[in-house]
């Protein structure tokens, strides 16, 4: 999903491309952003990617 998001991809390209509901996406995105400390998911690429991760 990170490769996902790292593309640009909205919520409902990415359910769509992944066969999930939207509101799945979007757990795993709340979720992402809490597990990782972080704000907001431009702030968690750059994490990714500093930590070479993505």
């Amino acid at each position: 999903m990170l490769l996902l998001l790292s593309e640009g991809k909205t919520t409902a390209m990415i359910a769509a491309e992944l066969h999930l509901s939207r509101l799945t996406i979007d757990t795993y995105r709340k979720n992402l952003l809490q597990k990782f400390e972080v704000k907001n998911i431009a702030e968690l690429l750059v994490l990714m990617v500093r930590e070479g991760l993505l």
